[in-house]
């Protein structure tokens, strides 16, 4: 077990954990597709981020935090709508906080290829957006199409992988600290709402 490993493993056993609507089954198994349960573990004590920086992925964010450490690792299938979702409401919080994007591959065999487009992508933020909204309005049908690199497709098995040892079982899946408890990271599965995220990293929503 690698260093990766070894410390997500952790954070399953140390992180607080709040569950929203996510996709957590393969495409064509048609059995309870989305997380509704919680589950609140005791924390253990502080958590190294830094970790997380190994994963590739694309950081979003250029507020104040953006020269400070990341604020959130966010693990998301492109054929995740609970994703696309939690992209969108987002969007809002990037002056304020920074996020790293960490795209894996489960749902279905376009996951993969569709995962190594994005990291290969001269700018996957843009890419990112356009994408994402195409498959809100598409209801899942966006077309996103590319050859990624052999080793970008293994990034994105050790991305996979990463995010399996996390003890996540759906996506989207985001790692965060606490901002009263900076030692203290929190694990919020699903597609949380602008209000909800805000309150989370302790900043203000903007206003509507």
């Amino acid at each position: 077990m690698n260093t990766i490993q070894r410390f997500l493993t952790c954070i399953a056993l140390s992180c607080s954990v709040l569950v929203l609507t996510a996709c957590d089954k393969p495409a064509g198994d048609s059995s309870n597709a989305s997380g509704t349960s919680s589950n609140v573990p005791a924390d253990t004590g502080p958590v190294d981020f830094d970790k997380l920086e190994a994963l590739k992925g694309f950081i979003v964010g250029s507020g104040p935090s953006i020269m400070t450490q990341t604020s959130a690792y966010v693990f998301f299938d492109p054929q995740c709508p609970h994703c696309a979702e939690l992209w969108v409401n987002a969007q809002p919080l990037h002056q304020q906080v920074k996020m790293k994007w960490i795209p894996v591959a489960f749902i279905n065999a376009k996951s993969k290829t569709q995962a190594g487009v994005l990291l290969e992508a001269q700018n996957p933020v843009e890419l990112m957006t356009k994408y994402e909204s195409e498959m809100t309005a598409s209801k899942n049908s966006a077309v996103l199409d590319g050859s990624p690199r052999a080793e970008t497709l293994e990034d994105v098995e050790r991305n996979t992988q990463a995010w399996k040892n996390s003890g996540a079982q759906s996506v989207p899946a985001m790692l965060y600290r606490d901002p009263k408890n900076p030692g203290k990271v929190s694990m919020v599965t699903g597609a949380a709402p602008t209000a909800s995220i805000a309150a989370l990293f302790g900043v203000s929503a903007p206003a509507k």
